[in-house]
């Protein structure tokens, strides 16, 4: 799991959420694979907690929320 700070966001909050791609081509594949393996997203006060079930991403993930209130 990993918890972000995100300002602003409640705990009832449910977000719509996806991935930022690089404007690299081989870079936008390693993203996909990697954004494949985060399963669930959490919402806290001011708190995002994204986890993986099996297998941690090996690289960094830029993830953008939609939250629709």
């Amino acid at each position: 799991t990993q918890t972000v700070s995100v300002p602003g966001i409640l705990e009832t909050d449910r977000p719509h959420y996806g991935v930022v791609y690089s404007a690299q081509a081989e870079t936008r594949l390693a993203q996909k694979e990697a954004f494949a393996l985060v399963d669930d997203l959490d919402t806290g006060e001011d708190t995002v907690t994204f986890t993986c079930f099996e297998e941690k991403p090996e690289i960094d993930l830029n993830i953008q929320l939609e939250v629709n209130r």
